[in-house]
């Protein structure tokens, strides 16, 4: 490790830690020096008595192959002055665990799932541990501040602050290379301190490569005659356009989901087979056992050229080296996404960051429905890269925080937690510890009681004579099985194994796996010997027959600002002239689409038996709009969200009709739950892990504070009866 000279934004973090007390928070590109920023002058506070006798500096990542390369990192930056680095996770020893209890010392790297083991673990205990501890330091702070596991952290960070009340505080440090809104991560890292943290921004940019590349697939669906799966031609495509730009250098594609990894990755394996090519494609995400991964990585860190086909698990900022190149298949949901794995690339100095946004699109026909007609994945994508580089009369905009103020059931998993490390706690003083600012704040007392007595009929809790709370039969059932430290849902997956060893996860749905079956997993073909349902465990070897595993999840939400972006360039009419010859046609058919049907004037088209509301706005909006029609005795089947539109379909139902719904809905002045329950009624989706314990009220409160936006549904409203 060797610097010349510090950059600007380090050199003023150094001095807002000396100068001021403040927290703070540190802003600049990946690989920019922001965990220098943060510890140069943290390890200098330390250095003065090795910062033995207590944990002296937390540092909490998201990942933990994240934690184990800045082990690596923080042992060669405080070799010289002789300060323990501790990392503590699931694969760290046990026995190094309980040295750490014992000698609490330096500067412990964990995730906050593990930290939630260590605090429940220890106990009262965590005064001593924590005694003299000096700073929390956060990274990829923008990962937490809208996630189950941002109010997990912030709470464990509060429960630690509780213990130090008579000690000086500790002082945070938040890292980041996207924050869409500097005053909700501000809020958020202060807790229910008053102080603002102080904002250090980079001044460092990368020049920006990028090509939006439009494949337009106009063939009849076919079968490959080989298990039966539909041929993508699109994917095929865009395998190919990969194999000839990025083969041979170090890469990164990204796909918004597992299957599509799977799948791309397989057609880049057949391509390099059929042109005697090595295959260079590896692939990483979340289901691929731990040694799957871990492999992966090093492939990456080497001198050997390389790309990975992979999830989110790559986009944070784990060390792999030098990558020349990103790749993404499709849009992301999200202009922070999107932004986040383009800086993956050019984190060499004066290296650009190289971006292929793929767009595959199906081109339509008479038959083809108008939304589809408008080409939306394509004039989404150019409405995240204007919205990121400031273009074409669009300010650069990232989406803020979601903040989800009705938690429940991560409260719900601190709530059990704080009572197995107390060992029991009066009701009043529980409250006052979870009642977080930005986080449970908004969680009245009364609803706070009306969890307490839910959780006492599931038997999750109990009170004894002295008013202490105290863990239930089902409470004590939960908090001792291994999945309880995570604040969010671990869906039940088969292990997949070959001869070899662990290959990774699918999910679990029993009976549907059958020996001699096929499987596509870690971008190989797999044929299934047995399946043991008892261990859910798939015994498989390889095969030439493969099948794509379907996984939930994906997606996310969508601000208003990129639908509304979207809108704009239609009506606009704008094409860049950077674009490439497909996108200009595609984005040409959408636009003539748009003015052919006046979209700029008509928010609600009929097409037949189809009546289309379009609405540009958030999905969160739409799916608002969606339970309207719902409870106005809609069908599901009769509703369909189509992201930049409500499609409905059902006889006889005209604009007349669907105005009037929504003209009782803005007169009613209905709340959210009550939407909620009028289409639900008793039987709610329970929203989060612990969310099934819950009463049919703070249920729909809970579904209401995730998916509702009334304020944003208004006012398309408002616009649609305008017209």
């Amino acid at each position: 490790m060797k610097w010349t000279q510090l950059y600007q934004f380090q050199v003023d973090s150094i001095n807002a830690w000396f100068d001021t007390e403040s927290d703070i928070i540190l802003m600049a590109n990946t690989a920019a020096g922001k965990t220098e920023a943060a510890f140069l002058p943290i390890i200098s506070s330390l250095a003065e008595n090795n910062g033995f006798g207590s944990i002296r500096v937390i540092y909490v990542g998201p990942l933990k192959a994240l934690i184990n390369d800045q082990f690596q990192r923080l042992e060669e930056l405080c070799n010289r002055t002789e300060i323990p680095v501790h990392r503590w996770h699931g694969d760290v020893d046990s026995s190094k665990k309980a040295k750490i209890i014992k000698y609490p010392s330096g500067i412990l790297l964990i995730t906050p799932e593990s930290l939630e083991s260590l605090l429940m673990k220890v106990g009262q205990d965590s005064r001593r541990i924590f005694s003299n501890l000096q700073a929390i330091v956060i990274d990829e702070l923008h990962v937490f501040l809208d996630s189950e596991r941002g109010r997990q952290l912030a709470s464990l960070i509060n429960r630690i602050d509780a213990y130090r009340q008579d000690l000086i505080r500790a002082r945070k440090i938040g890292l980041s290379a996207t924050i869409g809104d500097v005053d909700i991560a501000q809020k958020w890292l202060a807790g229910n301190h008053e102080n603002t943290p102080s904002l250090i921004k980079s001044s460092q940019s990368n020049d920006v490569e990028l090509l939006i590349k439009t494949f337009i697939d106009d063939s009849p669906a076919s079968s490959d005659g080989d298990g039966d799966e539909i041929i993508n031609n699109n994917l095929i495509s865009i395998a190919n356009h990969v194999l000839t730009h990025l083969n041979g250098k170090t890469n990164l594609v990204f796909c918004n989901s597992k299957t599509q990894i799977e799948e791309l990755a397989d057609n880049l394996a057949q391509i390099s087979k059929q042109k005697k090519l090595p295959n260079q494609f590896l692939v990483h995400h979340g289901s691929l056992s731990k040694a799957f991964r871990e492999s992966v990585e090093y492939e990456l860190k080497s001198d050997r050229p390389c790309t990975a086909i992979c999830s989110s698990t790559l986009e944070l900022g784990i060390d792999i080296g030098e990558v020349d190149a990103v790749g993404q298949i499709a849009p992301p949901h999200s202009v922070s996404a999107l932004k986040q794995r383009m800086g993956r690339s050019g984190r060499r100095e004066g290296k650009p960051s190289k971006l292929y946004l793929y767009v595959p699109v199906k081109k339509c026909n008479e038959k083809t429905i108008l939304p589809e007609r408008l080409y939306p994945n394509l004039v989404q994508g150019l409405s995240l890269i204007l919205l990121m580089l400031g273009q074409e009369g669009i300010g650069k905009w990232i989406e803020p925080p979601l903040l989800f103020e009705k938690d429940y059931s991560t409260l719900i998993q601190q709530i059990l937690s704080i009572i197995v490390e107390k060992g029991g706690i009066q009701a009043s003083n529980l409250y006052k510890l979870v009642s977080l600012k930005h986080v449970f704040g908004n969680i009245l007392p009364d609803e706070f009681s009306t969890i307490l007595k839910s959780l006492g009929e599931y038997e999750l809790i109990e009170q004894v004579e002295d008013g202490d709370l105290i863990l239930g039969l089902e409470g004590e059932r939960i908090v001792s099985h291994y999945d309880f430290f995570a604040a969010f849902e671990t869906p039940k997956n088969y292990e997949v194994v070959s001869s070899s060893g662990a290959i990774g996860q699918v999910e679990g749905r029993e009976g549907f796996y059958q020996p001699d079956s096929y499987i596509l997993l870690g971008g190989k073909r797999w044929k299934i010997v047995d399946v043991d349902e008892r261990q859910m465990k798939i015994l498989v070897e390889k095969a030439k027959g493969k099948k794509l595993v379907q996984w939930h999840g994906g997606g996310g939400n969508i601000h208003e600002n990129i639908r509304r972006t979207m809108y704009y360039i239609l009506q606009k009419k704008i094409i860049p002239p950077w674009l490439e010859a497909n996108s200009k046609i595609v984005l040409d058919w959408a636009i003539q689409e748009f003015h052919r049907n006046n979209l700029a004037n008509n928010y609600i088209v009929n097409e037949g038996n189809l009546l289309h509301l379009f609405t540009w706005t958030s999905t969160r909006a739409n799916h608002t709009l969606y339970l309207v029609f719902r409870s106005a005795g809609l069908a599901a089947s009769e509703v369909t969200d189509q992201g930049i539109a409500i499609t409905i379909q059902k006889s006889n139902f005209s604009a007349i009709d669907a105005k009037l719904i929504l003209k009782d809905f803005m007169n009613r002045h209905m709340n959210p739950e009550d939407l909620c329950s009028s289409v639900f009624s008793e039987d709610i989706p329970a929203v989060g892990k612990h969310g099934s314990y819950l009463s049919s009220g703070l249920k729909a409160k809970a579904y209401a504070a995730k998916y509702i936006d009334m304020d944003e549904a208004l006012k398309i409203v408002k616009l649609i009866l305008k017209k």
